[in-house]
């Protein structure tokens, strides 16, 4: 499933999580993060794959459908 840059800012704004703190999570710099959530970076790159990695193990779930995010149950 691919997801967007928009899904990704999502997600981290309901983590509440600050873009540092993702980018880290992520293990990329807040200025790519910055450019993912712009939607200025390919989907298939590594650092978004990271990205979403992260998102997914905070227990984000991402809707291809509707392309929205949500928190997984039980999180």
């Amino acid at each position: 499933m691919t997801i967007t840059g928009a899904q990704v800012r999502d997600a981290r704004s309901l983590l509440r999580r600050p873009r540092i703190k993702l980018a880290s999570l992520s293990d990329i710099g807040v200025h790519l993060l910055r450019k993912i959530e712009a939607g200025e970076r390919a989907v298939s790159s590594p650092s978004f794959e990271r990205v979403r990695a992260a998102l997914e193990a905070a227990g984000i779930e991402f809707d291809d459908k509707g392309h929205r995010v949500r928190m997984r149950e039980g999180k």
